[in-house]
């Protein structure tokens, strides 16, 4: 894929998640599964990106009820594997996910831009706009993973999700959030500092990110 196409694919996204027009008519409609679990390859922030997107998150949960996303598992995925209900990881596949990593030789960090906080029914995003490198790393390490047997996908975006809703409100009830998401922080650029290899556990209890591996960028 070109990068002016992965471009214009993720603005698509975007721009359904600026369309909010279903959550103010609807409400929110959250999207939980019970017990689901995957591996995951992601790029981590500096840690004053992560803790600013926290703060924020802990205001918005005040106003509607949130899995909030914290500083141990704000990411930006680069790729899954394996994903499906009461998943349990095993080593052998975690030590190819890092293998596929270890050898991929990454030359420049990739620097992401982020400019807005998006929802829709079930979800909060920063959306991000990366630059060459950040697709150019996702692509090396998709086509290392072939070679380690394991089929990884490519990001759709370069997004930070930030916020899961757990409970059915009116648009009534979001009033609060609608004006709390105007007074959202501008994050602007972050250089992530490592990837990560590990897996990944979503329920309603929460979303944890177990590491097994990392990267320095």
């Amino acid at each position: 894929m070109e990068f002016k196409e992965f471009l214009g694919k993720q603005e698509e996204v975007y721009s359904r998640f600026r369309d909010t027009s279903k959550v103010k008519a609807e409400g929110t409609k959250p999207n939980i599964p019970e017990s689901q679990g995957g591996y995951l390859i992601v790029l981590r922030h500096p840690l004053e990106i992560a803790q600013e997107i926290g703060e924020f998150s802990k205001r918005i949960s005040q106003a509607v009820p949130l899995i909030v996303y914290d500083s141990s598992t704000i990411h930006t995925t680069i790729s899954d594997f394996g994903i499906k209900e009461n998943f349990i990881p095993k080593k052998d596949t975690l030590e190819r996910l890092c293998d596929s990593v270890r050898v991929v030789l990454i030359l420049n960090k990739p620097i992401i831009f982020y400019s807005e906080w998006l929802y829709n029914q079930n979800t909060i995003i920063v959306a991000g706009t990366p630059d060459k490198a950040f697709l150019e790393a996702a692509q090396n390490i998709y086509s290392s993973g072939e070679k380690n047997f394991v089929k990884l996908r490519l990001p759709w975006g370069a997004h930070i999700t930030t916020d899961r809703f757990t409970e059915q409100k009116n648009p009534e009830e979001l009033k609060d959030f609608f004006k709390l998401m105007k007074e959202a922080p501008t994050l602007e650029e972050s250089v992530p500092e490592n990837i990560d290899v590990g897996y990944f556990d979503f329920s309603p209890k929460g979303f944890d990110l177990t590491v097994y591996e990392r990267f320095k960028l």
